[in-house]
């Protein structure tokens, strides 16, 4: 055995897990101290969240109204050739 307890190991491993995210913050140049700061960065990816939205919903609009373009481009000029 380690001679470790379970709550021993437990506080090994929120420790190593709040030292790693606070390392990580600070790789992303966010202060993980400071409140505002942390604020920010859930604005600033709420921000990337609503312009990928966003982007999703102008592609799948500009889908649709290629394929609607082109259907109706087809219909006609199938309708302009048998009208004759």
């Amino acid at each position: 055995m380690t001679g470790l307890s379970v709550d021993d190991i437990r506080h090994i491993a929120e420790e190593a897990a709040k030292t790693a995210v606070r390392e990580l913050l600070v790789a992303m140049g966010v202060d993980a101290q400071d409140p505002a700061s942390l604020i920010e960065m859930q604005k600033d990816f709420a921000h990337i969240r609503t312009w990928r939205e966003s982007t999703e919903t102008i592609k799948n609009h500009g889908m649709i109204a290629a394929v609607t373009f082109i259907v109706t481009g087809a219909f006609g000029y199938l309708v302009f050739l048998f009208h004759k």
